[in-house]
């Protein structure tokens, strides 16, 4: 399509058709000034076009802020999460050796419970035979 409006053409289909050419040369005229005034020129679509392109750059711009954001707010939170767990970790492990200390302790308790009562009842026993062998 060629895009361009041809008021003579026009004016004179008008004409063809039955219209008086007064009429038809202000028909086309009127169209003309209509078309023009209405269309936007070469110069008009590249200033749209560098005008988008600007605002497709500053919504890329505000898209990579906000990601570059919402990535710094992730990692702070997993740096804060990995502390936690850090913490707690260190706590339960505090707490188990505490607990494995005292259990040592109360088993060492019970050896020398152990001991005294294995000696106490060897004794026993050998007070029992000399008694039975030598009354």
């Amino acid at each position: 399509m060629n895009g361009q409006f041809n008021a003579i053409d026009y004016a004179q289909q008008l004409e063809a058709a039955g219209v008086p050419q007064a009429q038809a040369e202000v028909h086309a005229k009127m169209l003309a000034l209509a078309l023009v005034s209405c269309s936007a020129s070469r110069a008009d679509l590249a200033a749209l076009g560098e005008k988008l392109n600007c605002r497709i750059d500053s919504v890329k711009q505000e898209l990579t802020n906000h990601i570059d954001s919402v990535k710094q707010e992730l990692t702070n939170h997993i740096d804060l999460v990995e502390q936690k767990l850090s913490n707690r970790i260190e706590s339960v492990r505090m707490e188990l050796s505490a607990r494995i200390d005292s259990l040592e302790q109360e088993i060492r308790h019970l050896r020398k419970q152990l001991y005294w009562m294995f000696g106490i009842h060897t004794a026993l026993i050998i007070a029992v035979l000399v008694k039975q062998f030598f009354p």
